[in-house]
């Protein structure tokens, strides 16, 4: 009942522990004020951790100058907790302990910081974070990549990709900067990685990033290099290949032609499944001829059979009777 009388008994219950604590958490959580924030953050780290990160994360007030004071001299799971809620509440105030933090000698906390900054980040910390992306340790760089691409978010996408690629030319492991780079969305991002990838004096890390990077883009303008490199053996590639053709490709009979080409040179069932959903959407009599040569594929036969029922029902062409016929009866 938001009983805000109370609230001093129900601090002292939570200072106590015990078999009361969790519900007194609960009631402090929902009354609010200065008291309850107080009392729930010492809670962090006890036996009523949960409770008391649970009841935090929907506190209605400002945790931007209290969390930081925490965090000073914390040690263990209290720490850790007061890192989670850091990342969770994106406490700003608290970034720059993040940063410091992320530099310990403790492997966990290290780890902890490194994963909350994502969500704390913003684009005056573009620096700070290139610097941890260019000196991280290998398991390290899918989140501090995560972190800098968070940190530059506010920011339209081709102010993104001007700072971005500012940093990576000061940096020593520029290939690092790829997946964030391409990640902008931008053509001119998409035109460096294709050039990385297609620059034989690039080194074999730096292609491989490049091609990384362009497998996670939403930009059409990847698809020619994504086909090319899966032409040449990476399915992966030619997945994300069949994602962008699927996704950006209007023209009926181009995207037909496409995922009919990528399907020649696939090889693993999974890329046959996706190009088989994809060619369902494109209701044409050569879709339907191409489908039709999966159905004996006992890797994927259900997924072509599928496919080529839905062509059949939507297809404005004139299909083949016997043909028809003899691709629905499979």
């Amino acid at each position: 009942n938001h009983a805000a009388s109370q609230l001093p008994l129900i601090v002292k219950e939570v200072a106590k522990g015990g078999p009361t604590a969790k519900a007194a958490i609960e009631a402090a959580g929902k009354i609010g004020g200065e008291e309850a924030a107080d009392a729930l953050i010492a809670a962090l780290g006890t036996e009523q951790n949960d409770a008391a990160l649970n009841a935090l994360l929907t506190y209605k007030g400002s945790l931007g100058e209290k969390l930081p004071a925490a965090l000073q001299g914390a040690t263990g799971a209290r720490q850790q907790a007061l890192i989670q809620l850091a990342s969770k509440r994106a406490v700003y105030e608290a970034t720059p302990q993040m940063f410091a933090l992320a530099s310990s000698t403790d492997a966990a906390v290290a780890d902890a910081a490194l994963k909350a900054l994502p969500t704390m980040v913003k684009s005056a910390d573009l620096p700070q974070v290139a610097s941890l992306l260019d000196n991280a340790q290998a398991s390290q760089v899918a989140t501090c990549q995560s972190a800098l691409s968070a940190s530059v978010a506010s920011l339209e996408p081709k102010a993104q990709y001007d700072a971005i690629a500012a940093q990576m030319k000061a940096a020593k492991s520029a290939q690092r900067f790829f997946k964030p780079l391409a990640a902008t969305g931008t053509d001119e991002a998409i035109a460096d990685m294709k050039n990385a990838y297609a620059d034989k004096a690039s080194s074999d890390e730096q292609r491989a990033e490049a091609l990384t990077a362009l497998k996670s883009t939403a930009n059409y303008s990847a698809a020619p290099t994504l086909l090319e490199a899966g032409k040449a053996g990476d399915e992966s590639a030619l997945t994300a290949y069949v994602g962008l053709v699927s996704a950006n490709e209007r023209n009926i009979d181009s995207r037909c032609r496409k995922l009919a080409e990528a399907m020649q040179v696939a090889k693993s069932a999974g890329t046959k499944k996706a190009a088989l959903s994809a060619l369902a959407n494109a209701p044409t009599q050569r879709a339907f001829n191409v489908v039709g040569q999966y159905l004996d594929d006992k890797d994927v036969a259900y997924e072509a059979a599928v496919a080529e029922k839905t062509i059949a029902g939507k297809c404005v062409d004139d299909l083949d009777y016997e043909v028809m016929t003899a691709n629905l009866n499979k």
